[in-house]
């Protein structure tokens, strides 16, 4: 096992948009599609926007803190 979340979280650009999510519980709604690695092992997650509240649909695993993170892929724009 290489990440494991209790639910998926992101590395969110601004602490209103995190504290929307999480209010929200749109993380309840977040389901992993796909996985893939790049030559750099750069890891990608498709998380498809099935609900409303999903931030981002292509994402790149990132470490915060020693956690896995999603962050919005190629940028939050």
């Amino acid at each position: 096992m290489i990440f494991h979340w209790n639910h998926l979280n992101w590395n969110f650009p601004n602490s209103s948009m995190k504290q929307q999510f999480e209010a929200s519980q749109y993380w309840k709604r977040a389901m992993p599609a796909g996985i893939k690695v790049d030559q750099q092992g750069n890891y990608y997650v498709s998380v498809p926007r099935w609900a409303h509240g999903i931030p981002a649909t292509m994402n790149r695993i990132v470490m915060k803190n020693g956690k896995p993170l999603l962050e919005a892929f190629p940028s939050w724009d």
